[in-house]
């Protein structure tokens, strides 16, 4: 492993300036606040503060406050956060990210996982965390053609264990990198001790999100919930279809408007929130926001991220008749406006639920919208694992 540290060029922050001054701002419908798309208000607000006050370098140096590394893992070089317990023999813990969001989402709860004594908490139950950017992310390198979410979980434990030289550790995630520790339960269960994820999204063939199938499990319950989310599915997951069909006819605009993919982004981030007891802008700061962004924009990755989807959706993504992910699972399940998971009996038909949590609030990025719980979950989830262990 080679040490990183994040230094984006001041010429590009210049040019990225001037780009941002030559805005050009479509019309804005009347009548109507985020129905459409992203407000138009919110977006002026976003684009001025982008330009005259957001402090990318402040954020950089917190960045650069973690340990961080590039990696080789079979021929692909990976970016990753390697913040290490405080105690010696801590669990590891791999914490990957989804779309459209990066490794900076968890900057927040990483030293609460690795350092608990620092926050009044246990020392026991401290983890090395190992926080990547996915191949085609961020500060990894970009993949020759769009890779699958099981082929990214096939890198991810070469990183894991033949890198780093664990013999096993805890893969975790949501969004992208949820479905990505779902198969790495499935494809390394003598190295993956266990699963925490907030996404079911490995579901058997002919069950997939959207289908309306059961999978056989006919309570109420799920009957009520694939039917619901069949019907929401077109709408939903509208962008997903065009990200894994084409998504280089959308590349092409992004990748020239740092205002295009900065509005394309800021929609799902309001969309996919819990936003029913507090407003957007109490969710998420506009530096938050901004810093995931700017890593998009400056490292160029908006086309190379959004292969994910097409990789995963020319790929067979699904289980197949009598697979199961038999390690232990640990659901953390939130009003997630997005991708909400199906009840608990059809999980479990399917996956090996040790630790099921129903949280009241929360949406699509609870590192973000409710941090305290997300570490206290996994923190529960860490002492099990250990106690099924010894």
């Amino acid at each position: 492993m080679q040490p990183f540290q994040i230094d984006i060029q001041q010429k590009d922050l210049d040019a990225l300036s001037r780009r941002l001054a030559e805005t050009r701002w479509p019309s804005t419908p009347a009548g109507v606040d985020w129905d459409l798309g992203p407000h138009d208000a919110f977006m002026r607000r976003l684009i001025t503060y982008w330009s005259n006050d957001f402090d990318w370098r402040s954020e950089e140096g917190r960045l650069n406050r973690f340990p961080q590394f590039q990696a080789n893992a079979d021929g692909h070089r990976i970016h990753l956060l390697y913040e290490q317990a405080s105690v010696a023999d801590a669990q590891t813990l791999l914490l990957m990210h989804g779309w459209p969001y990066s490794f900076a989402s968890f900057r927040g709860i990483i030293e609460q996982l690795a350092h608990p004594e620092r926050f009044g908490g246990n020392p026991a139950d401290a983890f090395n965390v190992v926080c990547p950017s996915l191949p085609g992310f961020g500060f990894s390198a970009k993949p020759s053609a769009p890779l699958s979410c099981r082929e990214m979980g096939a890198l991810m434990n070469k990183l894991m264990i033949d890198v780093l030289g664990n013999r096993t550790y805890i893969a975790a995630g949501g969004d992208w990198g949820g479905h990505i520790a779902e198969w790495m339960g499935l494809d390394y269960p003598f190295q993956v001790e266990g699963v925490h994820t907030s996404i079911i999204s490995l579901r058997p063939r002919g069950a997939l999100r959207g289908s309306g199938n059961t999978n056989g499990v006919e309570t109420e319950a799920v009957r009520h919930f694939v039917g619901a989310e069949k019907e929401s599915y077109p709408k939903n997951f509208a962008y997903a279809l065009q990200q894994g069909s084409r998504p280089q006819a959308l590349a092409f605009g992004m990748m020239d408007s740092p205002v295009g993919a900065a509005a394309w982004m800021i929609d799902k981030f309001y969309c996919w929130s819990d936003l029913r007891k507090r407003p957007f802008e109490q969710v998420f700061t506009l530096d938050e926001l901004l810093t995931e962004i700017i890593i998009y924009q400056m490292t160029g990755t908006f086309d190379t991220a959004t292969w994910i989807y097409a990789g995963t959706a020319r790929s067979d993504d699904f289980l197949l008749p009598g697979q199961r992910v038999s390690v232990p699972v640990a659901v953390a399940r939130y009003p997630d406006p997005i991708a909400p998971i199906p009840p608990r009996e059809f999980v479990e038909k399917t996956h090996n639920v040790v630790r099921w949590t129903d949280f009241p609030d929360g949406g699509h990025f609870p590192f973000y919208e409710q941090p305290l719980g997300y570490v206290a979950d996994m923190r529960k989830f860490g002492r099990l694992i250990k106690g099924q262990r010894g």
